[in-house]
């Protein structure tokens, strides 16, 4: 029982600690958090839109799809040639790949984008 206790009392006085060092000063977390200083996703895009496309890929796969979708339209605005923003942008559409039955609307918009 007495560790039982430890464990509830860690989580409850840890807990506000690890959700404002994820949050902003309104209390939502920030996709500019979202790093991707370890994401290296190599592509045939130009070079100038490499950190953003793997910023691109952060955000995606942090479940910040509308985000990650502005994201991968900046690179198309600035690399129209860029197929692979295209491919992130149909992926950011599809939405939580654990979710479950998809919806007509989000397969209608994941087959346009390809």
């Amino acid at each position: 029982m007495r560790y039982l206790t430890v464990a509830v009392l860690s989580c409850v006085l840890l807990r506000p600690a690890l959700v404002s060092a994820q949050h902003d000063e309104h209390g939502a977390l920030s996709p500019d958090l979202i790093g991707s200083a370890s994401v290296k996703f190599e592509t045939s895009c130009a070079t100038a839109v490499k950190d953003d496309f793997n910023i691109g890929i952060a955000l995606l796969h942090s479940f910040w799809f509308p985000e990650a979708i502005k994201a991968f339209e900046g690179i198309l605005a600035r690399d129209p040639n860029c197929a692979m923003a295209h491919w992130g942008i149909a992926l950011s559409n599809w939405g939580n790949p654990f979710g479950g039955i998809k919806a007509a609307r989000a397969i209608e918009l994941t087959t346009a984008s390809i």
